[in-house]
């Protein structure tokens, strides 16, 4: 008899741990306090560490030494950097290209420097985070075979029956050292798991199978169990070898207990001087089993599993008749969810009780390939979870097209940092991280324009914290530009390293305010994870792309003015419905948007009908469910699914059509639009001229409704009125890259107010606090003179890298890479454009570089500095530095290293233009 099995929801794991207190924050420091909105702006002013930007610091190679140490964090801390990731790598070089010593993790020597970097960073005011090993997945050459890595993997082949059969499973399988778990034969139009024959028994030594079968056609099907089939990738000695089994618990703790040792050698808690211990993505590759499994889903689900493992096992199998494979999706759904709950409570759930109990705090990525072992549910249980943004996952070469910002979808960075924002909201804790600006494919090439870029969209999909990925420890002996492991060059020897500071202000202010506000989200998506379970298992490419709207829904709403968190079913099963709202732990959602699911809990299903009879709005997209997914109690909980969907919808809920496949961003916005407005949805806030380079996002303070807009587009500025109801409230601009603040400049009223914002622009507006209600300036006028500086340009270009400099004069601007000069055309440094103009009117206000090619320009008038651009083509205000007559004007020209690297394709460089004032 199959037993009914309840799962205990991970919503509440996090609170079994026994909770102790860290000497930087603990886990209950890490949730929302409420501050009024003068102390947030103090908070503003002045980030502290725990919101400034920290970086992955990889130790390449392991070949660090204290005085470099030092001299790194010194350059870290004059940057703004709030903290750092101490992460020991392989490196991309050799040992051999430095005289420093190979230190082996967890040696004495490595106990010592690693302490000496903690301490260095503590004295500068800066955090320590550090990885709990090397590399990924987490293991070592210690490790016994039994506590190695295990994967059961499936292979088939079809075979003609009749007698004396001899079919020699190498030719499946392949001369591979591992144990032939299971060999089985069924018939290929199978009906029932009954006519499954186990023939295991019938394999020789040497792997043939020699078996009789009746006339018709048959698979033939071996299970393959693979011990230690993966090793560490780019592990350093000491923590390298085989991965560990992720799905023992004892496991992961006796890994995890190798830190302790550091505490010993130290003489004092880890906690003295780290903040949280690192667990990078989940890149298990294809890992599914441990010794108990079959054993551990017995007695969960109550049915042996053995019988279904040549079906569930990979990838989907179309085999039997309708009702076969009905029952196969439905154990492929069990088994499923019974590999993910092993791997959170043994692995994850450990090893963030092993932070609680060494005073610790737990910072995880749940996302990874090629599957997600539970993706949402993993987040709920970390208590800084962790996402991830790529800047270049695409291949992208001119940083102008697309000119607004895009995303990879199937990769799936944008996906796990809106699981990511929805699993801390739920639970009240303000810090949501991202290891940030991940790069492998176009090291040289980013700008800050596309980190600010990309910034302002982590942020706008509910990012509150960013570590850079990354800066590189590079021993002093090692040749420019040094060791680059991965990621952006984020490095002091990069070309715009002198103009990074402004970026990292920029950012560390946002991020405060976002961590001391609680956002404001009112629709809550469920998307269709049983039904890939049922059907595709975990892996990842389904659930990230079928169907395609599913995870672009967050861009529509941004874009029209509101929030949105995805949610899972266990969440859903644990809310309270009143009035219209389903509370979620700390959030309260009035919408509830369910896209293409077939199948949900029978809890799931009662929850959604309790929220749509309590005047919930609920939407069900494509389709209704109409099943549940476990092989449990199947038919009965396939009528509690039926009639609590039925309930709901004789509530109020609806069935909508879905977009279409190939929907582009306007077409789904109209497609988002049109849906809120069936449900009759209230926005909060509405853009009026919505676009797909405008986004919004909105936090409230108990006094204060925080609201901030960016325009992702390079080229193209926005304009827009914003319906809002401010009342009798001012409106306060707070300049993230001063950390000033002053009334809002453009017209507003009581409903509204508008916005215009230029290319790469933002803009952080707060209501109340400071003040009365602000004076509304006048509209600008829209006559606009221009005048523009066509003298020759006299430019000294200073290479990155060299002491020399040259000198050309052009009449005209150009891009450096049309030039026929080859020192020109493969520029990289600082090049200083100077020229002289006569000025016949002086009433112009601002001067525009027009074209810049996205790099960064400092620009000087007549001696008197007028500011820097490093995002977006923004005029600056002349103020007095214009004059009658005669005036000359510099700017200092930034490029990227692109370019001087030898790299395949050259990145469009030099100021275009035109230079006009305005």
């Amino acid at each position: 008899m199959i037993r009914r099995y309840i799962l205990l929801p991970l919503f509440g794991l996090s609170c079994l741990f026994t909770l102790n207190a860290s000497a930087f924050t603990s886990p209950e420091s890490l949730n929302h306090r409420d501050p009024p909105i003068e102390r947030v702006f103090e908070a503003f002013r002045n980030p502290a560490a725990e919101a400034r930007p920290f970086v992955r610091w990889w130790w390449n190679n392991n070949q660090v030494e204290e005085a470099e140490i030092m001299r790194e964090l010194d350059v870290l801390k004059a940057a703004g950097i709030g903290g750092v990731e101490i992460n020991p790598i392989a490196g991309t070089k050799p040992a051999e290209e430095s005289k420093a010593k190979v230190l082996t993790w967890r040696s004495e020597e490595w106990d010592r420097v690693l302490l000496a970097a903690c301490k260095g960073a503590k004295e500068r005011g800066m955090m320590v985070d550090l990885i709990a090993g090397s590399g990924w997945p987490f293991g070592g050459k210690f490790l016994k075979p039994n506590d190695q890595i295990m994967r059961l993997s499936v292979h088939n082949k079809v075979v003609q029956g009749g007698s004396g059969l001899r079919i020699d499973l190498n030719e499946m399988i392949g001369q591979k050292p591992a144990e032939l778990y299971f060999v089985k034969v069924y018939p290929k139009a199978i009906s029932s798991y009954d006519q499954v024959r186990d023939v295991t028994v019938n394999v020789s030594k040497d792997r043939v199978l020699a078996i009789d079968l009746e006339k018709g056609d048959y698979v033939v099907t071996c299970g393959l169990l693979e011990i230690g089939f993966c090793a560490v990738v780019f592990g350093v000695p000491g923590a390298d070898g085989p991965a560990m089994d992720h799905m023992q618990k004892s496991v992961t703790r006796a890994y995890l207990e190798r830190l302790t040792g550091v505490e010993k050698a130290w003489g004092e808690p880890l906690s003295t001087y780290i903040r949280a211990i690192f667990c990078d993505s989940i890149e298990t590759m294809e890992a599914n089993w441990t010794h108990d499994m079959s054993a551990s889903f017995l007695k969960r689900k109550g049915y042996d599993i053995q019988p279904w493992l040549p079906f569930v096992i990979g990838e989907e199998k179309h085999v039997g008749t309708p009702e076969f494979h009905d029952q196969l999706q439905r154990v492929r759904y069990d088994w499923s969810e019974h590999v993910v709950s092993v791997f959170l409570s043994n692995f994850t759930a450990e090893y963030s009780k092993f932070c609680h109990d060494h005073g610790l705090l737990s910072r995880y990525q749940a996302y990874g390939i090629p599957l997600l072992m539970g993706l949402a549910e993993g987040y709920m249980i970390s208590d800084i979870p962790e996402s991830n943004n790529w800047l270049y996952s695409q291949d992208v070469i001119d940083p102008m097209d697309p000119p607004y910002f895009t995303w990879n979808q199937k990769h799936g960075y944008m996906i796990w940092n809106k699981y990511a924002a929805a699993a801390a909201r739920m639970r009240g804790k303000k810090i949501v991280s991202s290891e940030a600006m991940t790069n492998t494919k176009r090291v040289f090439h980013t700008t800050l324009a596309t980190i600010k870029q990309a910034d302002d969209m982590n942020f706008i999909t509910g990012i509150t914290h960013s570590v850079l990925h990354g800066y590189n420890y590079v021993p002093p002996d090692v040749q420019f530009p040094g060791w680059i492991r991965f990621g952006t060059f984020f490095s002091e020897h990069n070309t715009w390293w002198p103009y990074f500071s402004r970026w990292v202000d920029y950012n560390a202010r946002l991020s405060s305010i976002f961590q001391e506000t609680r956002p404001v989200v009112e629709v809550a998506i469920l998307g269709k994870t049983a039904d890939h379970w049922s059907v595709t298992g975990l892996q990842r490419d389904p659930i990230h792309l079928e169907p395609g709207y599913l995870h672009r829904l967050w861009e529509p709403l941004s874009q029209l003015g509101m929030g949105c968190d995805y949610v899972h079913e266990a969440v859903i099963q644990t809310a309270e419905t009143e009035k219209g709202l389903m509370k979620i732990g700390s959030m309260s959602y009035k919408l509830l948007i369910v896209v293409d699911a077939v199948s949900l809990d029978p809890a799931t299903a009662d929850m959604i009908r309790r929220f749509s009879e309590s005047g919930g709005k609920v939407i069900f997209v494509g389709r209704s469910p109409e099943r549940a997914p476990s092989m449990i109690d199947a038919k009965a909980n396939d009528e509690k699914v039926r009639k609590s969907i039925q309930a709901a919808m004789k509530a109020g809920a609806l069935v909508l059509k879905a977009p279409s496949k190939d929907a582009d961003s306007k077409q789904l916005r109209v497609w988002t639009s049109d849906l809120l407005d069936q449900v009759s949805f209230k926005l909060p806030l509405s853009i009026a001229s919505p676009s797909e380079a405008l986004y919004s996002l909105q936090h409230r303070a108990p006094d204060a409704s925080v609201l901030f807009f960016t325009n992702t587009h390079r080229k193209d500025a926005v304009t827009s009125r914003v319906d809002f109801a401010l009342g009798e409230s001012g409106l306060w601009r707070w300049n993230p890259e001063t950390g000033e603040r002053s009334p809002y400049e453009l017209p507003y009223d009581a409903n509204g107010f508008e916005i215009s914002l230029q290319p790469l622009e933002s803009v952080l507006l707060v209501t109340g606090g400071k003040g009365e209600l602000a004076p509304k300036s006048a509209q600008p006028s829209a006559t606009v003179q221009a005048f523009i500086i066509a003298t020759p340009w006299t430019v000294t270009f200073a290479a990155v890298n060299s002491e020399k400099t040259f000198e050309r004069i052009y009449p005209s601007l150009l891009d450096f890479t049309t030039s026929e000069d080859p020192q020109v055309r493969t520029f990289a440094g600082t090049a200083v454009y100077r020229t002289k103009f006569n000025a016949e009117l002086t009433n112009f206000t601002q001067l525009h570089l027009g074209q810049d090619n996205d790099f960064i320009s400092e620009i000087e008038l007549n001696g008197k500095k007028l500011g820097v651009i490093w995002y977006g083509s923004r005029p600056l205000e002349l103020r007095d530095a214009l004059r009658d007559g005669e005036n000359e004007l510099i700017i200092r020209y930034t490029t990227t290293l692109w370019n001087a690297m030898g790299k395949e394709k050259l990145q469009p460089s030099g100021l275009i233009g035109p230079v006009m004032l305005r």
